[in-house]
């Protein structure tokens, strides 16, 4: 719940918000925005295959 409750404060564009969650009978199920070009695992796998490395820049522009 400490998760849940810190992503519904999260608001920045840079990060997955947050739409629901509710409880099954053994799982915490947590429901995040669509991310339509993939998430940041996707694009470092996608790097990875290439041998290319992330530029300062894409980096910084993640933290603004």
């Amino acid at each position: 719940m400490l998760e849940v409750n810190l992503l519904k404060n999260l608001d920045h564009p840079h990060i997955v918000a947050y739409k629901q969650s509710y409880f099954t009978l053994e799982k915490l199920i947590i429901i995040m925005e669509y991310c339509e070009v993939g998430d940041l695992s996707y694009h470092i796998k996608r790097k990875i295959s290439k041998g290319e490395h992330f530029s300062e820049t894409e980096i910084f522009n993640w933290f603004i």
